[in-house]
């Protein structure tokens, strides 16, 4: 792999979206190469809790909807797809989410994700406080009701991430861990990057460096700026004796027990920039939220904190686009909360792009939607 100097195709960032990107165009025929300076799904995506979430969340209205339906069913395929030519089980499930009121500003909250839940044909049904203790029993007992629905899913963005990228090395592509530093241009095309250790040349570029993309400009002589930018989740996973949960939501907090055994528990949105650090600040509000939800888990033990940089846009809708005033120059990012749900149908619709080498012309994720300064 150390000795590739050039590549039809080369991906910037070796995450969720990029590895995506590699085995839907592996699909066409077409080859490439990720380059990545940390390592496979090692920033937002092997760290993300790797729900599948079409129940809830920003820029679900419009277009995303059916989007991110389509890409849900795109995961169960590459569930089994994976499984039975690589071995590797992306531990897709299925579970109930229950949806838990402690008041009546919570219940009028839910009447309204109610609304929204008919709407979009979804099986829920309301629980009064005992039937929702009956299904979760360690929840907190002052529960007033709630919401049981169908629908969430969840599995291992690390195991998936890895098996794109296994699936796009078996089929000839390659990775590379090295560092992008300079992009060569001829004209108004990318022919070539130089990184740390070489320099690589190619027919097109794709950057799918998360929230990173918008240091794009370094490296364009500022021609546009990128409406992408950081938002930090904290999670923390604790281990106890408690019977497995669905998954709860109360208030943008969540607990779910996953396949290794722990409860996840999260989350923080925190517009820090950069900043990837834990936070005991973070620490103290997660847990107070998830004891009060669950008061077991007041004294569990706390087994790992980890923090993400989610890429997050304005409408919170991804930007899947060629970049402006670069003929062969192609950009994805901004999944935001739904990125590990989003990968697949993101990663399927770039390669389209690329394969047919135009833009849509009617793109609800390009930039024509912002004004690229």
């Amino acid at each position: 792999m150390e000795k590739i100097t050039q590549s039809d195709v080369l991906i910037i960032g070796a995450g969720i979206s990029g590895c995506s990107t590699a085995y839907y165009l592996a699909k066409k025929g077409i080859q490439s190469t990720i380059i990545d300076p940390m390592g496979v799904g090692e920033e937002a995506s092997g760290w993300a809790l790797g729900d599948l979430n079409i129940l809830t969340g920003q820029g679900l209205d419009g277009p995303l909807f059916e989007f991110a339906k389509n890409s849900l069913d795109m995961h169960r395929l590459l569930h089994e797809e994976f499984l039975s030519t690589l071995g590797i089980d992306t531990q897709l499930k299925f579970l109930d989410t229950s949806f838990i009121a402690m008041d009546e500003l919570d219940i009028k909250d839910l009447e309204i994700l109610a609304n929204q839940f008919k709407k979009r044909k979804f099986n829920f049904k309301w629980m009064n406080s005992s039937e929702l203790l009956n299904s979760e029993p360690e929840i907190n007992p002052n529960v007033v009701g709630g919401i049981i629905a169908e629908g969430m899913g969840l599995l291992n963005p690390w195991s998936l991430t890895k098996a794109f990228m296994e699936d796009v090395e078996k089929n000839g592509g390659h990775f590379v861990k090295d560092k992008v530093n300079e992009l060569i241009f001829d004209n108004e095309k990318i022919v070539a990057v130089k990184t740390t250790t070489k320099t690589i040349s190619c027919k097109i570029i794709v950057f799918a460096m998360g929230p990173w993309a918008i240091k794009i400009q370094d490296w364009v002589k500022n021609k546009f700026l990128l409406p992408v930018r950081p938002v930090k989740g904290q999670i923390i996973r604790l281990e106890t004796n408690s019977t497995p949960y669905s998954y709860v939501d109360w208030q943008d907090t969540y607990l779910v027990k996953k396949s290794d055994g722990l409860t996840w528990v999260g989350t923080t949105m925190e517009e820090t920039g950069f900043d990837k650090a834990i936070t005991e600040e973070a620490k103290k509000d997660i847990i107070s939220r998830a004891a009060f939800l669950s008061p077991i888990l007041k004294n569990a033990k706390q087994i790992l904190q980890t923090a993400c940089l989610r890429p997050v846009t304005d409408d919170w809708l991804p930007i899947l686009d060629i970049l402006p005033e670069i003929d062969n120059a192609y950009v994805i990012t901004g999944g935001g909360r739904k990125g590990i749900l989003l990968a697949p149908a993101m990663g399927s619709f770039m390669a389209n792009m690329i394969n047919d080498g135009k833009p849509l012309p009617e793109n609800p994720y390009g930039l024509k939607r912002f004004t690229i300064n």
